[in-house]
């Protein structure tokens, strides 16, 4: 909101000591305008479920989202609760898209490390349900199946993997014969950090 406040600013100061740039300062109000609603159209409101994982880690599974996505892409998530609407988070997918197997969770699941006031804030809400606005999914690797896939991570790194992990499973299930082994390598600093995840 800041940076918005001072383009806005910024344009107005410009407009105010330099008359000969209107045409500029309208065309440039335009395209970010047209950005915002191009934005707009992509987000989707729903509810969101949170389960925290101990007092570092929260899961939020969003049920009833639609749309597909791959291994390793964000979505940015906004809370709908007081100031928290205005602020946006990038956090990782951590399941393959939905395939119509019952079996299987339907949904999307995030994963979102205490790393501040408003990861902090998520945790300590408490197992409960509440209306989220996310946008997405952005970001993309290019996975290729191979016969063995061997997954590396860090920390909260892992989940970025733990999405390539579900996607090259569900590809097995479904009668990819190109993956034979599967190897998911996860470096923690302690064993605390493992039963986060």
């Amino acid at each position: 909101m800041l940076s918005l406040g001072l383009y806005l600013g910024f344009l107005a100061w410009l407009n105010h000591h330099t008359h000969h740039a209107k045409p500029w300062i309208i065309s440039g109000l335009a395209i970010y305008a047209c950005d915002l609603v191009a934005r707009m159209m992509r987000m989707r409101y729903k509810t969101a479920y949170l389960e925290p994982v101990g007092d570092q880690m929260t899961l939020v599974h969003i049920p009833h989202a639609a749309g597909r996505w791959r291994a390793g892409q964000h979505v940015r998530l906004r809370l709908v609760l007081g100031t928290r609407i205005l602020q946006a988070h990038p956090l990782t997918i951590i399941n393959s898209a939905p395939t119509g197997d019952k079996t299987r969770s339907q949904g999307m699941w995030l994963a979102a490390r205490v790393a501040g006031d408003w990861t902090g804030e998520l945790n300590g809400l408490g197992k409960t349900h509440l209306r989220v606005i996310f946008d997405g999914p952005y970001g993309s690797a290019q996975i290729q199946r191979k016969e063995r896939t061997l997954c590396l991570a860090g920390g909260s790194g892992a989940t970025f993997t733990l999405g390539v992990l579900d996607e090259s499973i569900t590809a097995v299930e479904n009668g990819d014969q190109r993956v034979r082994v599967i190897e998911w390598v996860w470096f923690i600093r302690s064993y605390g950090t493992h039963s986060a995840m």
